[in-house]
């Protein structure tokens, strides 16, 4: 999402998002921040909208064993970090 999009997301004009650049230097950086954060949840869900769609896919017993494999994994990590 580009500066324009988000002003107009955030119901503002471009300007003022400058103006709070150079005015309010504080408010820009929490503003900014936040468009950051979102922009990188979005990726994130459509990674993980991908997945679905291929886990969707699979049959149950495929399910199955990927899920377990995907535990498996989570477990060896958790033991791994304990140590």
């Amino acid at each position: 999402m580009n500066n324009k999009e988000f002003c107009e997301k955030l119901n503002i004009s471009e300007p003022t998002l400058y103006n709070w650049k150079k005015d309010k230097p504080f408010l820009y950086k929490i503003v900014m921040e936040y468009k950051n954060e979102n922009l990188e949840k979005n990726k994130n869900l459509s990674k993980i909208d991908e997945l679905l769609k291929y886990f969707n896919d699979l049959s149950i017993l495929e399910k199955e064993y990927y899920l377990s494999e995907i535990k498996a994994r989570v477990l060896k990590k958790q033991i791994e970090n304990k140590e």
